[in-house]
């Protein structure tokens, strides 16, 4: 559904007009050798990996990094400290539209922001919906898969299940 995060989000702010958001979910990992199925993502900075200039030889990027809210991501930076098994990776999320399941597209996100942890579909809803009501907000959201290659795993299936349920 075009702009669903941003309608949805927009909606409750109107109800409950909260002082912060936090939004959770699903998303995909980009460090597949140092991540894991089921490992929490926190965005220290979202961008919208869609927002580009396309000419016949080239494509230039063209979206901004927004920065989390910065009393939301010193209290989940502080958490991610106390745990001892290493399960929280804080950093750049990306959001687009796509729904992936493409190594090449994938090969190609990771070759243009390599400090990229993960990617998913809704952040850029709840960033440009927070900045235009003045909510601070935050991004947590569990790996799922690695947006690629989800019809042929087999334990990688099952832990994603099991991270989709939990989320």
């Amino acid at each position: 559904k075009p702009s669903g995060s941003t309608l949805v989000i927009k909606d409750c702010i109107d109800l409950i007009n909260p002082d912060f958001i936090v939004m959770v979910g699903i998303t995909f990992g980009l460090k597949k050798g140092s991540q894991k199925i089921g490992q929490i993502l926190v965005s220290r900075e979202l961008e919208n990996y869609e927002s580009s200039k396309v000419m016949d030889e080239k494509e230039i990027n063209r979206a901004y990094r927004i920065p989390a809210g910065t009393s939301l991501l010193d209290r989940f930076d502080n958490a991610s400290i106390k745990y001892e098994q290493e399960v929280i990776h804080v950093g750049l999320i990306l959001s687009g539209d796509k729904l992936l399941d493409s190594k090449k597209f994938i090969d190609k996100l990771i070759d243009a922001y390599p400090e990229a942890i993960g990617g998913e579909m809704e952040g850029t809803g709840l960033q440009s919906t927070s900045h235009r009501e003045k909510k601070e907000w935050i991004l947590i959201k569990g790996i799922c898969d690695w947006g690629y290659d989800k019809q042929n795993r087999s334990e990688e299936r099952r832990v994603g299940k099991e991270c989709r349920s939990r989320w």
